[in-house]
């Protein structure tokens, strides 16, 4: 019996052959059989199979095109070789195996050299369990640099073993290998059923690919998947990485597999990662007949992660290579999506769709690019950007310092085409911090039927609640410290939004329509829609904005439901205030009460509450409006200020100041009174006497 061992799981795949026998293939056929004479693949891999310990299978076949299947052509750059092994039956499955097709040499245009054919397998016996595939991955098994072409199934298989699944297959890895393309050119298809299917039940540390320069897969031209997720992955781990899915070798043409590059379908449960940011670990998954990848798995706990892939673009990430539809998440919980480029796909971007039993739960969408390319830039639209055609609750659409650029989508006239939520009242949509802009129609789009008015109370029913969006009456730009002045309110009942309510501020785009850059974020009170009256802030904007510039702004209220972009509003110049008295210079005798007629002026709309103060020790100040100055009648509104003051002898400073404490900081303004204080000895009346006796 094998004895298992431990392998990593690591992005760099290193076979580990402890105590291992080595194995040399030296002919195409297909008898069961392996000694110094002759060695079939069939007879390696069940010797192997015979031995305690891990073991290699090499290649050492005669380049003989009469005797071995050999084919050779093409010269220089263009030459290649390959032998071709046609099995008759479903070859043995692998366990503590690895099968190293590199070994065989090399072609020069890069194909694999050595091909397992399925042609001759025929068909699934009707009521077998079983089916019909290339090889089957059991433990500690690696495929490396062997093509499968015309398989009944798949090419390669994860777990199952004959008559039922294989609860623990683990450590796995197939790279350098091609599954479903033509041979030697691989821009056509020789198709399987899938490429690779994944049946395993528990299984962890299953890698498909590696680094695409050196481990990489291509696996395309399919019949229906190029990786199929199947049946129960409860608690197993599977690592999709550095694989061109649905491209020809090169990645810059289509050679689709037929309907989807990656499904998980109705029962995959596993912690699957499809893609990783470091350079070299994400997939192009480009080129495929419907889906890029589709995710389809039931209300279970899924753990998935796609990251840093290329999704409808190809290799270049600046030119498109279009699947009809980049993601479709209709079922499953506890998914990130994150850091891909999903553009240039003819159908929608990212589809949140759902079965009517099984909502999608706890999706994070964050740092994507959907309608550019790979630089960020480069205009590379989808139809759609983002649709949740479905229920989705708890999903988010950014987070700070992780917004999504959803841009140059073009889907014609009827719907918004940057992010659509269609008419399910049960939908909880999270969208902040992103880049949307230069979306054909609305960039956020409630209900899928363009622009939606807000409604007093905001009572209505539909997508994100319909949550209505802020209604801005003012706006001004403070070039000095970058600071925007907003007066807003939001029409949205107790009863029917969670409070309280965040308010994103956005630069707009060139139409003025969408939020292109986010700036700043306040917070609108319950207490605050209770009192029923506009509300002021200053924001310390985080982009580059200035006078005459458009913003437009979102709701979301604290369930997590943001609303469509307000209109626009286009900004004031440097919104301010001063604060000015009459009587600036006193001349007393030791004891003063004086009362002091002052006024504040707003400049550009301000409209924050001024909250006023004597600053000097020796002063009491009462004012008559309490202390504070509102702006809400108009720009100008005049104050008295009682001073009392008890100082001695001399010159005094006293500051009538004006302060409010912003989101942007506290800001201040001053008016200085100059109070001259004389003895009574010392004080002579004079025609020329110009200063106030107040006492």
């Amino acid at each position: 019996m094998k004895s298992f061992k431990l392998l990593l799981f690591t992005f760099v795949i290193s076979i580990q052959t402890v105590n291992a026998d080595v194995f040399t293939v030296n002919s195409t056929s297909d008898g069961d059989v392996c000694n110094v004479s002759i060695c079939t693949l069939r007879g390696a891999i069940n010797d192997a199979l015979a031995t305690v310990g891990a073991d290699t299978i090499e290649f050492n076949i005669p380049a003989d095109p009469i005797n071995e299947n050999y084919f050779q052509g093409g010269s220089g750059a263009t030459a290649f070789q390959y032998w071709m092994i046609q099995p008759e039956s479903e070859l043995p499955s692998l366990i503590d195996i690895t099968i190293d097709g590199t070994t065989a040499g090399t072609s020069n245009i890069g194909n694999p050299t050595i091909v397992v054919d399925g042609s001759l397998a025929g068909d699934q016996d009707p009521g077998v369990f079983d089916t019909l595939d290339g090889l089957t991955l059991l433990e500690n098994s690696h495929i490396k640099a062997l093509a499968f072409i015309n398989w009944y199934n798949a090419g390669v298989r994860i777990g199952y073993l004959t008559g039922g699944y294989d609860d623990d297959a683990f450590n796995n890895s197939i790279t350098s290998s091609w599954l479903g393309l033509s041979i030697p050119f691989g821009q056509a298809s020789a198709p399987n059923k899938y490429g690779v299917i994944v049946t395993t039940n528990g299984g962890t540390n299953n890698i498909i690919g590696g680094n695409m320069a050196t481990q990489g897969n291509v696996i395309s031209g399919n019949l229906q998947y190029g990786i199929h997720f199947d049946y129960y992955l409860s608690e197993g781990s599977v690592g999709v990485f550095g694989n061109k899915i649905g491209t020809n070798p090169e990645g810059n043409l289509a050679v689709p597999n037929d309907n989807t590059g990656i499904i998980l379908s109705t029962r995959a449960n596993s912690n699957i990662v499809i893609g990783n940011e470091t350079p070299g670990l994400g997939n192009l998954i480009s080129g495929n007949n419907i889906t890029g990848i589709h995710v389809s798995a039931s209300d279970l706990e899924l753990n998935l992660v796609i990251d840093g892939n290329l999704i409808g673009t190809d290799i270049s990430g600046l030119s498109a290579l279009p699947n009809r539809e980049g993601i479709n998440l209709s079922t499953g919980r506890n998914i990130i999506v994150k850091n891909n480029v999903v553009s240039g796909n003819s159908g929608r971007a990212i589809d949140l769709s759902h079965s009517s039993s099984s909502p999608l739960k706890n999706v994070d969408l964050l740092s994507n690019y959907i309608g550019v390319g790979i630089d960020g830039q480069t205009p590379l639209g989808n139809q759609r950007g983002i649709y949740a055609s479905g229920i989705a609750i708890n999903t988010k659409i950014g987070a700070p310092g992780q917004g999504n650029i959803i841009a140059n989508n073009n889907c014609g006239p009827s719907v918004g085409c940057g992010v659509v939520i269609s008419n399910y009242s049960n939908n909880v949509i999270e969208l902040r911090y992103n880049s949307i802009y230069n979306n054909e129609n609305e960039g956020i789009d409630l209900e899928a039927d363009r622009f939606t008015p807000n409604d007093p109370g905001d009572f209505d029913s539909g997508a994100n609640r319909l949550q209505n969006f802020p209604e801005i009456n003012t706006a001004a730009h403070d070039p000095s410290g970058n600071r925007l002045s907003i007066n807003y309110w939001i029409d949205s009942h107790y009863a029917a939004s969670d409070y309280p309510i965040t308010m994103d501020v956005y630069a707009a785009d060139a139409d003025g329509q969408e939020g292109k850059t986010w700036l700043a974020s306040t917070t609108f009170s319950q207490s605050q829609y209770i009192v029923g009256n506009p509300v002021t802030r200053t924001l310390s904007a985080q982009g580059t904005i200035s006078e005459g510039d458009v913003i437009v702004t979102t709701a979301t209220d604290a369930g997590g439901r943001t609303s469509e972009f307000s209109p626009g509003v286009t900004l004031l110049g440097e919104p301010d205030y001063s604060i000015s008295c009459t009587h600036k210079e006193i001349t007393t005798t030791a004891a003063l009460t004086c009362t002091i007629q002052c006024q504040a002026e707003a400049t550009n709309l301000w409209l924050e509450e001024i909250g006023l103060r004597c600053e000097n020790p020796d002063s009491n100040c009462t004012f008559s409006n309490g202390g504070e100055v509102s702006f809400g009648t108009g720009d100008l509104q005049p104050f008295t200020v009682d001073i009392n003051h008890a100082g001695v002898t001399g010159t005094h400073l006293n500051e009538i100041v004006g302060d409010v404490g912003t989101q942007a900081g506290v800001i201040e303004r001053a008016e200085v009174i100059t109070i001259n204080q004389l003895d009574v000895a010392d004080y002579i009346f004079t025609d020329s006497f110009d200063g106030i006796i107040c006492q």
